[in-house]
């Protein structure tokens, strides 16, 4: 591990690390989420805060003149459940629902 060694690490080596490494880091060694977790995220809490993004996404989008695709990335979506949250929300919006595409980049392996 990285951060055992007495070398020089830049903030993002550190972070990777402490979070990643494939033995002792944080999300890979357990799952944090959760009521039975250390933390709970804003999307589990409850589903509105998934529609009050997907109104500033539609807001957003209007505001760039409605382009035929729209590309939205969540990084680190853990369940989805944020994801879900605005494709739930997206679906009362055909013309927006229709140009949208949705990338998902999760990190961990849990």
């Amino acid at each position: 591990m990285k951060i055992k060694k007495n070398t020089v690490l830049t903030i993002d080596q550190y972070i990777n690390e402490a979070l990643y490494n494939n033995k002792f880091g944080y999300y890979m060694k357990n799952n944090p989420f959760g009521k039975s977790g250390d933390y709970i995220t804003s999307p589990l809490v409850s589903n509105l805060f998934g529609e009050m993004i997907a109104v500033w996404c539609l807001s957003f989008w209007k505001h760039l003149g409605k382009p035929k695709k729209i590309v939205i990335v969540e990084l680190g979506p853990g369940d989805g459940t944020l994801c879900k949250d605005l494709l739930n929300a997206f679906k009362n919006f055909k013309d927006f629902y229709s140009c949208l595409e949705i990338k998902l980049l999760e990190k961990s392996t849990r």
